[in-house]
């Protein structure tokens, strides 16, 4: 979405007598069908509504600001500057679906977006890290992370639209005061997120993390269901073990039945590996894992934004957001180096997996 600009919510009434609150609007690039083949058209004051799962098209707003719309028995269709679009299809004898594909819009485009932001490399390495902070794009170029930046100083850039839309105010965890551990795998701490309100192309709706206390270090996998947890789990401690040379000794969670299943519990016991559990409705003990699934997603959620892409490209972004913030410096492990170098014992490149 470009051109956004926010605005105090207001509430939108659906079909179901359900009311949800729309917080603010701009202009989306669509690709859409017409006699001449796929062309791209701009769907101006579009509605951002974040609990919405699904989009909603009001034909009574096309007809008053942009033309007529024709309904046939295969389809719906909008007229627009002499250009004929094909807005809707008949999906099986119901309703009609949407049938426009959302595109990166010139000014999305990370390539030539600083430009508009005065021409500031630190701004486009800002969107390359998946939205990283100031202070942190400032300690990979001052302290010698070892991604490759080619800055020597970093300059501040103007609002992004992408963190605007995509990162949201939250209560804070609170503060953790147990002490890290001193080796790798001793505690993996792992949390559970979804269902999300849109399948991935291979039809994933969760994600589960797997985070190594001592370096921060995470591993992601995506989950059709929560079942999945104990295979996934076993799969990362043969991984984990094999790269490290070390054994994984706990494993924390909160108190989520897809961490008490039999599987699971029978590969713990087996290998010696120690399952600790928070109390119940008690997210902020299992802090390590809840907050570090909150910032995948908001880091997927800006990338997704400012690239314009649909909601069903959640896995591959979230998947983007854990390669990164493992290569970028973090406040928890209290020194000047990314997870992936106290994992690895070496710098991050920018040209390595």
């Amino acid at each position: 979405m470009r051109n956004y600009k926010g605005f105090d919510a207001v509430d939108v009434h659906l079909a179901d007598d359900g009311i949800v609150q729309a917080i603010g609007s701009g202009d989306i690039v669509m690709s859409m069908k017409t006699p001449q083949g796929m062309k791209k058209g701009v769907l101006t004051n579009v509605w951002n509504i974040p609990k919405l799962s699904r989009n909603l098209f009001s034909v009574g707003r096309f007809t008053k600001d942009v033309g007529p719309v024709t309904f046939t028995k295969d389809g719906c269709y909008g007229e627009a500057k002499g250009t004929k679009w094909k807005i809707g299809a008949r999906e099986g004898k119901g309703l009609f679906k949407l049938q426009m594909t959302p595109v990166a819009p010139e000014q999305a485009n990370a390539a030539k977006s600083s430009g508009c932001q005065g021409g500031t490399k630190s701004y486009l390495w800002h969107l390359r890290l998946g939205h990283i902070g100031h202070d942190g794009l400032n300690c990979i170029v001052t302290k010698n992370i070892g991604i490759g930046i080619d800055i020597s100083s970093v300059k501040k850039w103007d609002v992004c639209e992408g963190c605007a839309l995509g990162k949201q105010t939250r209560v804070r965890f609170q503060s953790n005061t147990t002490a890290r551990t001193s080796k790798l795998l001793e505690v993996i701490h792992s949390d559970v997120c979804g269902p999300m309100s849109m399948a991935t192309f291979s039809g994933k709706r969760y994600f589960v993390t797997f985070i190594d206390d001592k370096s921060r270090y995470c591993v992601v996998y995506l989950l059709k269901s929560k079942s999945e947890v104990a295979a996934k789990f076993m799969e990362y401690a043969a991984m984990a073990e094999t790269q490290t040379g070390k054994r994984v000794k706990y494993l924390q969670s909160d108190n989520g039945g897809e961490y008490k299943s039999d599987k699971l519990a029978r590969f713990c016991a087996e290998r010696g590996i120690q399952q600790r559990f928070t109390p119940p409705y008690t997210p902020q003990l299992n802090g390590v894992a809840e907050r570090m699934n909150r910032t995948l997603v908001e880091c997927a959620r800006c990338m997704m934004e400012h690239a314009g892409l649909g909601k069903s490209y959640w896995g591959e972004a979230v998947m983007t957001a854990m390669f990164l913030r493992n290569r970028c410096p973090t406040r928890a492990i209290h020194q000047d180096k990314s997870p992936y170098q106290v994992w690895t014992m070496k710098k991050p490149d920018s040209g390595q997996p």
